[in-house]
């Protein structure tokens, strides 16, 4: 379940945000700040999970285990043994036939029915992969025993799925894992979508020290800035998400220069630490103060950059430091000036005009939601009452009031005594 300490600035800051379907009141609080924010369920395109809450009113799947389980004990995916598969990083995730017509129906029936009575704006595929090898061994699964089956069964779920989303007035975003290994695969699948996302865009796992993607040619860097540029040529959004710790200011700012070079307006960057916690970076502000493209991208030396009405931005994807003439002044995001940069390996800077003012952050104007947490619970003769609460925002402070009392500054827990019976 996702935490935003701010839910107004959330609102604000972002194109994109996507919860679990049982957060249906969270999305409409954050609709309520912004109309325009795109709010995804996230159900899951390759899995049903069979658990303790397998049998409730919302799953992360568009089909639930115990239908399966009774009625189309088919769609699951077993080894040449007959045993069904798990994931070896889920065991409650059980493996289902993506080639099966009933059961990408099924669904799409689901997911969309319950987008459409809930009020999201799209659904967002999760495991929507080129290959199971994550999860399970590709040679396990006698139906699909390797790569090339698998996919061919997952375009052919997209190929139902996508358009019966669209159709019905919801986005379908994928998160389409690891596609830079996979050929065409982007570009191939992308029609059928309304958009995409690449969960280890330029950086992998938690660890600030590695995981970075350079480039290193096929598969590398370059093919993950291709995705951005090959989603915004077919209109299709792009979403890119960069592993690492939320203190991490390089990561974030790799990937998200990394997509700026590419980005016609489509495209969108997060960092995430554990797709719970919202992070949030300085270069991500100084980002919206470039302005329009000027043009494309281009090459200098082992760098790349591209120029903005009010600003530059320059990309390091090498093993190697880089330094780079800018030809004319621009600010650091410390305010210096400079004519050139140098950067680190695998690392991005968003330089702005000298004549660019980076103003304040916004004032939040979402007033925090108070929850009792807890209350003397019906009528007692005690002649003290103890009231414990809390807020949605970190930063909140309280002010309390007895009856018709005048309001006061109060922490929780606080005490009121001397009381009547009541």
């Amino acid at each position: 379940n996702a935490t935003f300490p701010d839910p107004g600035r959330t609102a604000r800051a972002h194109e994109f945000v996507i919860l679990q379907s049982w957060e249906r009141n969270r999305a409409l609080e954050l609709k309520a700040v912004n109309p325009d924010l795109k709010v995804l369920a996230y159900k899951n395109l390759s899995f049903v999970t069979c658990d303790a809450y397998s049998g409730g009113q919302y799953v992360p799947q568009g089909v639930r285990c115990p239908d399966v389980n009774a009625n189309h004990p088919d769609w699951f995916l077993t080894d040449p043994a007959g045993n069904r598969l798990n994931s070896s990083g889920y065991p409650s995730a059980w493996l289902l036939d993506l080639g099966n017509p009933a059961y990408q129906n099924a669904w799409a029936d689901g997911v969309i029915t319950e987008a459409l009575a809930d009020g999201w704006d799209g659904v967002f595929m999760d495991d929507t992969n080129p290959t199971i090898k994550y999860h399970v061994d590709p040679a396990r699964v006698a139906r699909y025993p390797n790569d090339a089956t698998w996919r061919a069964a997952t375009r052919s779920m997209l190929e139902t799925v996508g358009p019966r989303i669209q159709a019905s007035g919801l986005l379908a975003i994928a998160n389409v894992c690891c596609a830079r290994d996979h050929g065409t695969v982007w570009r191939d699948w992308l029609p059928y979508l309304s958009g995409a996302m690449d969960e280890m865009f330029t950086k992998w796992g938690n660890d600030p020290a590695v995981g970075y993607v350079w480039d290193w040619g096929a598969g590398g860097w370059s093919g993950q800035l291709e995705e951005v540029r090959e989603a915004e040529a077919q209109g299709k959004y792009f979403l890119g998400v960069t592993h690492s710790q939320g203190t991490d200011g390089r990561a974030a700012a790799y990937g998200l220069t990394t997509m700026l070079l590419a980005s016609q307006g489509r495209s969108s960057f997060a960092l995430a630490q554990d797709y719970t916690t919202e992070t949030r970076f300085p270069v991500y502000d100084r980002a919206l103060l470039l302005g329009s493209p000027s043009g494309a991208y281009y090459r200098v030396g082992a760098a790349y950059r591209r120029q903005f009405s009010a600003g530059t931005v320059v990309v390091n994807p090498s093993l190697n430091p880089v330094s780079v003439a800018l030809g004319a002044e621009y600010l650091t995001e410390t305010g210096a000036r400079v004519t050139s940069v140098t950067l680190g390996a695998t690392s991005g800077a968003v330089l702005l005009a000298t004549t660019v003012q980076e103003p304040p952050p916004p004032g939040d104007t979402v007033p925090p939601e108070t929850t009792i947490t807890g209350a003397p619970s019906g009528i007692t003769r005690s002649g003290s009452a103890t009231f414990s609460f809390t807020a949605n925002e970190t930063s909140a402070r309280f002010q309390c009031r007895l009856d018709g009392g005048v309001f006061g500054a109060c922490t929780s827990p606080t005490t009121y005594t001397g009381l009547g019976a009541g």
